[in-house]
């Protein structure tokens, strides 16, 4: 099976013009998600933090996350693999490819043209703008590094 891909994603543009290059020149996959359920994923989580009323994570856990978690990724930039999802951040039944990345970059658009000075997330807690604007991409690096360009 092949290797994952190393992705290292700094704007919006870097990451949407990965998605559009797997979309039109087709992908394999050495994970267990499709282009679309990987889309669908990231557009679940980020609009966690732009819709209003979601419920957070416990004080303390957000507390502990943000301290270890989300320090270490926006440092290292890279996640590790094989952390489980919580159901309600799994992709949904019907993801297609198309549903999924119309839904991703919907929520990407957003972001653009509506940025926030902070964000809540549900389990980190606030995150100031670039820390936000800076896990997006890295976190769509992470789960399109499962997924490569098929050969020409």
């Amino acid at each position: 099976m092949p290797e994952r891909r190393t992705l290292d994603f700094f704007t919006y543009d870097q990451m949407l013009t990965e998605i559009a290059r797997l979309e039109t020149g087709g992908y394999r996959s050495t994970g267990s998600w499709t282009l679309g359920q990987v889309c669908d994923h990231l557009a679940t989580v980020a609009r966690l933090s732009l819709d209003e009323g979601v419920k957070p994570m416990p004080w303390v856990v957000r507390k502990l996350l943000a301290r270890f978690f989300l320090r270490g990724v926006l440092k290292k930039r890279t996640m590790s693999a094989g952390m489980r999802a919580p159901k309600k951040l799994m992709p949904r039944d019907d993801a297609t490819d198309a549903n999924g990345l119309s839904r991703w970059r919907d929520v990407c658009r957003e972001l653009v043209e509506r940025p926030r000075e902070t964000y809540f997330n549900p389990a980190f807690g606030p995150m100031d703008r670039k820390s936000f604007d800076d896990l997006q991409p890295l976190h769509a690096a992470h789960h399109l590094s499962f997924l490569g360009p098929l050969p020409v």
